[in-house]
């Protein structure tokens, strides 16, 4: 038996190129992936934020200075987004900033916290909500504060807006 020697090696070279523009072809796509992922922000990396367009609106207020101490508050949704709550704080100086939280006995109790209201269910757009709140720890209001929140993935979103209402005779 005699080998014959392989004379045709234009096949091997084909080969070759074929593999080569395999290897240029993963190339170029690994580049273009890893330069993609590098400039495109991704949206779950994101910080969840409270969007500027949510707005929560005092619009009228009761007291009850003698009894017990109670204000009820008349509030509306006036931004484009359901409101899931409020965070609300008072003073008895209407040139000071409102810190003394205020409480409130509606709702669950397990969400009942000082200075921190559930709307159930979500308050929409162009909806309005009584609420009322004991005073007891304030010898009177004379300024009251709310800033609205929404419920984010993992956690309460605080949006920028906040309303503040000059109180009389409370």
């Amino acid at each position: 038996m005699k080998l014959k020697k392989i004379t045709n090696k234009k096949a091997v070279s084909e080969i070759v190129s074929y593999v080569l523009l395999i290897v240029i072809a993963l190339s170029l796509a690994a580049g273009v992936y890893t330069f993609l992922k590098t400039s495109v922000p991704n949206p779950d990396n994101e910080q969840e934020k409270c969007s500027e367009d949510t707005s929560l609106s005092l619009s009228d207020y009761e007291c009850t200075p003698q009894e017990d101490k109670i204000i009820t508050l008349t509030l509306e949704n006036k931004g484009l987004f359901n409101i899931d709550g409020f965070t609300i704080t008072a003073t008895n100086n209407p040139d000071a900033l409102a810190i003394t939280m205020l409480n409130t006995s509606e709702g669950k109790p397990e969400e009942i916290q000082p200075g921190r209201y559930y709307f159930e269910p979500t308050l929409k757009l162009g909806d309005f909500r009584k609420v009322s709140f004991s005073y007891t720890g304030l010898n009177n209001i004379a300024k009251i504060r709310v800033r609205p929140f929404v419920n984010g993935k993992t956690e309460l979103l605080l949006c920028p807006t906040i309303s503040e209402l000059r109180i009389e005779n409370c």
